[in-house]
């Protein structure tokens, strides 16, 4: 008699080591883990069910594709399987992640939508040449080898391969078969910024400047590959989050906050308004340190230098004994301001504000894998050169850091300001004679570089707070004992910020009972920009504009198709009234009343709007004293010679911060 749990037998061929080690690791931790429901799957046995399950709407992978190890789409748009987020749960809030840019523009990748006639035609004949079991094949006037340089393909080159192709396993790592070297996924573009491009079929070369880039929260990647003793470590992730706070300054209120113990190693930098800015990086696990980097921007933000890189001797011991979930810390010091931003993997992130406030922020999504394999196995893919690509983006504060090198023996051979065919060109010479070229990578377009993270991002979703929490994989490197490839994830969720205690942001963690609600006020308003909820003044919209369209929940994306006609045909006449209302028209009285555009006020209208709004406030109660200072003139009444008391005396005011609560 068959098994009556045969149906959930795991998708793994054999489990990675690894990931049993992760399992072990983590028993016992569904009370001290931020979400139960993603431990839960952790507890399960591995030779019952898969503890990661892939949905059955993945795209159908060719087997006979040689051009991509990519999830490639089928060929026909409508008969594709459409990646539609899960309703949100009766009577609740609507999904506030599925409307999300990431989430939405992955799910159009996968789904075709929006897709041009030349990039439908471009893909359904490389599925149709990959049925047939060819490589090559030739576009208009594009050879097979300059396919690359088509905006419109969302095939990767013929020489790149996926990590972690086999199901259950969501790499996001590619090599280069030609040199057997692992490259950066990212190529210093966003995440945001690749799936939110890839259907708008801009060059990455020739419409750098178009590229849209998020106006809103906090976005970070990471490609680390170091070599250590006899084994190499990539460490490769990305954070997004469209939520911000204003940032910090460089004064005592900050230092305050970032002198808990829990921050260090770490060193507050002396800063005048024109020193390089500084950027302090850390990942930890369970509060161990892994990654220490301290980047200075003596060149530029966008090219900064190494000052400092610390990879744990002992990583090794420390990614085998504890859970893999990562936190990261990230300090940027440009002038005199500060951008101080924590997160762990399943949990909020949270940011130090003006005053010393900290502020808890959404769920970002995650995603963060390490891979550590002995240098002498076959899954370490020959001797690569220390290499560091890191990408920060505050876009509320306009603040972009980057980093792209690598370190070079003085014996390899090194060549500048080689770029187009010429490059191409050497670059083929030298693999025709055993050479191995380091670099620069072969520039990927969006549609290509959303290939390799919308099978990862549009799976990834939360609908309630219930769904947040980290999801831990691994990718199966077994050919030597110590090998480990463990990924861990999470998915978006959308949060109102809440000032919390100071220590959250070392922690990562607070009591939920002690958040207060809060709101972010613009500098005409005395005191810190983020301030309770409810003690927050309602500011007038033409001083502040418009409410901020981002803080609604957002409604879960429809599966339903634009309503268009059929191409060349013109809509069938229609009656006018059909589908449409007849409001009144706005009175005589009503246009008289009506107040003026405060759209481009001028600046004197500005600093009076701003001043009567001011006075007005104080008038009415006013910020908290702790929060403003005032000249009081004190008056001391002294006995006279005679015993009498004489008349009042007064003094000059004194400074505010001379005056002292009696």
């Amino acid at each position: 008699m068959a098994d009556p749990k045969s149906k959930s037998m795991p998708k793994f061929k054999a489990m990675p080591a690894a990931l049993r080690r992760q399992m072990y690791n983590a028993s016992g931790r569904a009370d001290e883990t931020s979400s139960v429901s993603s431990w839960v799957q952790l507890e399960a046995e591995p030779t019952l069910e898969d503890p990661w399950p892939e949905p059955s709407m993945d795209p159908v992978r060719e087997e006979g594709d040689g051009t991509s190890q990519a999830a490639q789409p089928e060929a026909s748009s409508s008969a594709a399987p459409q990646v539609v987020p899960p309703p949100p749960p009766p009577g609740g809030p609507p999904s506030s992640s599925a409307a999300a840019p990431v989430l939405q523009a992955a799910q159009s990748f996968l789904n075709h939508t929006n897709e041009t006639p030349a990039s439908r035609r471009l893909r359904e004949r490389q599925e149709q040449a990959a049925r047939r079991g060819r490589r090559a094949y030739r576009w208009g006037n594009l050879a097979p080898g300059n396919l690359g340089h088509n905006p419109l393909n969302t095939a990767l080159p013929d020489h790149l391969s996926q990590i972690g192709s086999g199901e259950g396993e969501r790499s996001i790592l590619i090599i280069d078969n030609r040199d057997k070297r692992i490259q950066s996924p990212f190529q210093n573009w966003l995440l945001d910024e690749v799936l939110t491009n890839a259907l708008t079929y801009l060059n990455v070369k020739s419409d750098r400047s178009l590229v849209k880039s998020p106006s809103t929260g906090y976005h970070f990647n990471l490609f680390l590959v170091r070599t250590l003793d006899s084994v190499k470590v990539i460490i490769c992730g990305s954070a997004t989050c469209y939520s911000s706070a204003p940032c910090a300054r460089w004064d005592a209120a900050t230092g305050e906050v970032l002198s808990h113990s829990a921050f260090q190693p770490f060193r507050w930098p002396p800063m005048t308004e024109s020193s390089p800015t500084w950027v302090d990086i850390k990942m930890k696990l369970e509060g161990q340190l892994l990654v220490h980097l301290e980047l200075r921007g003596f060149r530029s933000d966008s090219d900064m230098s190494i000052q400092m890189i610390h990879v744990a001797d002992a990583i090794f011991n420390i990614l085998n004994d504890t859970v893999f979930i990562p936190s990261i810390v990230i300090t940027v010091f440009q002038g005199w301001r500060v951008v101080a931003i924590s997160f762990e993997v399943g949990g909020r992130l949270y940011a130090c504000s003006e005053g010393g406030v900290v502020v808890a922020l959404d769920h970002p999504l995650c995603h963060f894998e390490c891979r550590f394999t002995a240098t002498s196995s076959p899954d370490a893919f020959g001797a690569d050169a220390d290499r560091l690509e890191m990408r920060f983006w505050s876009a509320s504060d306009r603040l972009d850091v980057a980093c792209n090198t690598a370190s070079i023996p003085s014996s390899w051979l090194v060549i500048s300001r080689v770029s187009g065919p010429t490059l191409i060109r050497n670059a083929k010479w030298c693999r025709e004679h055993g050479a191995r070229v380091e670099g620069p990578d072969q520039a990927l377009q969006f549609s290509q570089l959303a290939a390799i993270h919308a099978h990862w991002t549009a799976q990834v979703e939360a609908v309630s707070i219930d769904d947040t929490g980290p999801r831990i994989s691994g990718i199966a490197v077994e050919s030597n004992p110590i090998n480990m490839h463990l990924v861990c994830e999470s998915p978006l969720f959308r949060n109102q910020r809440a000032i919390v205690n100071a220590d959250a942001l070392a922690l990562q963690h607070h009591d939920p009972k002690e958040e207060i609600m809060a709101n972010v006020l613009p500098p005409i308003v005395e005191g810190p920009a983020v301030r309770p909820l409810e003690s927050a003044p309602k500011l007038a919209p033409a001083l502040t504009g418009s409410g901020d369209f981002r803080g609604i929940p957002a409604a879960p994306v429809s599966s339903a198709k634009p309503s268009m006609t059929d191409p060349g045909q013109a809509p069938a006449p229609s009656s006018w009234t059909g589908g449409s209302i007849a409001p009144p028209r706005r009175s005589l009285e009503h246009r008289r009343n009506e107040p003026l555009d405060q759209s481009a006020m001028t600046p004197q209208a500005f600093v009076e709007a701003a001043r009567n709004y001011g006075s007005g406030w104080r008038g009415a109660g006013g910020p908290d004293r702790q929060w403003t200072s005032s000249v009081r003139i004190n008056e001391i009444v002294e006995d006279g010679p005679d015993g009498g008391q004489a008349g009042p005396r007064s003094f000059k005011p004194v400074k505010p911060d001379e005056v002292t609560e009696v």
